[in-house]
C-alpha cells in the first residue's frame, strides 16, 4: 500500500499530462463542389443579401459563433423576412463565414436550434446564385430573435471539465503525499 501511495503524486501528474497535452484533432474545412442550380434544388433556404452587423458570440477556438445579420435583397428558396439572422462559426477551419459589414453574399441556409445557419460551402457568388434560380422579395416577416443562446453544447464543456478535475486530483494527491512525508 505504501508503494501504491508514493507512486500516485506520478500517476496522478502522468494522467493530467495526457490530458492536458495530447493534441487535439485536426480540422479543416472542405466543401462538395455544387453549381448554384444543383445547390438550389436541394437548399432548405436561399438568399442574397448584404451583411449589415456582425457579432461575434461565445465560445473560443472552434467553439467560437458569429451572428451576421443580413439585409436581404433577394430569396431563392424559403420564405424568409427582409432582415435576416445567420449563425455560424468564426473559424474558417470548421467552415465558419468569413464576411465582413457591406458584404454581399449568396447563401443557402439551413434552419438549426438558434435559427437559420450558414457556413463557408453554402456561399455563392450572389449574382450567379440569382442567375441560378427564380428569386422573389424578402417576406415582410418578424426579423429572426436577436439572441441565439449558447449553442456550445457539452462537447465544448468536456475538455475543460476534464482539465479542471484533473487538476483538483492531482493537488489534492499532492497534498495528500506532502501531508503524508512530514
Amino acid at each position: 500500500m505504501e508503494r501504491f501511495t508514493a507512486a500516485l503524486p506520478m500517476l496522478l501528474v502522468a494522467a493530467f499530462a495526457l490530458v492536458v497535452l495530447l493534441p487535439a484533432p485536426a480540422r479543416a474545412c472542405s466543401c462538395a463542389l455544387q453549381t448554384p442550380a444543383e445547390a438550389l434544388r436541394t437548399a432548405d433556404a436561399a438568399v442574397v443579401g448584404t451583411v449589415v452587423d456582425v457579432a461575434k458570440g461565445p465560445g473560443v477556438g472552434f467553439d467560437a459563433a458569429v451572428t451576421y445579420a443580413l439585409e436581404v435583397e433577394a430569396v431563392l428558396a424559403g420564405q424568409l423576412p427582409e432582415r435576416l439572422e445567420v449563425h455560424s462559426s468564426a473559424d474558417s477551419a470548421s467552415c465558419g463565414l468569413s464576411a465582413t459589414a457591406g458584404d454581399r453574399l449568396g447563401l443557402l441556409l439551413y434552419p438549426g436550434d438558434a435559427g437559420w445557419h450558414g457556413n463557408l460551402c453554402s456561399t455563392y457568388d450572389a449574382d450567379e446564385l440569382l442567375t441560378a434560380g427564380p428569386a422573389t422579395a424578402p417576406t415582410p416577416l418578424p426579423p429572426d430573435d436577436p439572441d441565439p443562446g449558447d449553442e456550445r453544447g457539452v462537447d465544448g464543456w468536456l475538455p475543460l471539465a476534464g482539465a479542471i478535475t484533473g487538476s483538483l486530483a492531482m493537488f489534492g494527491a499532492l497534498a495528500l503525499w506532502v501531508r503524508r512525508r512530514a
